[in-house]
């Protein structure tokens, strides 16, 4: 999944739908899961490089 570029849209998307699977019982694909989990780790990466950059600019 390295690589693969996701718009900010479409990943929004993904991570309501697997929510809204959820909540109607519906337990979503593994490959969804992975997708989900993976997007979220990024989002924890994106976030602290910000931070990093932020801190840069700032002081």
């Amino acid at each position: 999944a390295d690589g693969m570029i996701v718009s900010h849209g479409s990943s929004e998307e993904v991570l309501s739908n697997v929510d809204l699977l959820r909540r109607v019982g519906i337990k979503a694909p593994p490959a969804v899961r992975i997708y989900k989990a993976l997007l979220e780790t990024k989002a924890e990466e994106w976030q602290k490089e910000l931070e990093k950059l932020e801190a840069k600019i700032w002081g």
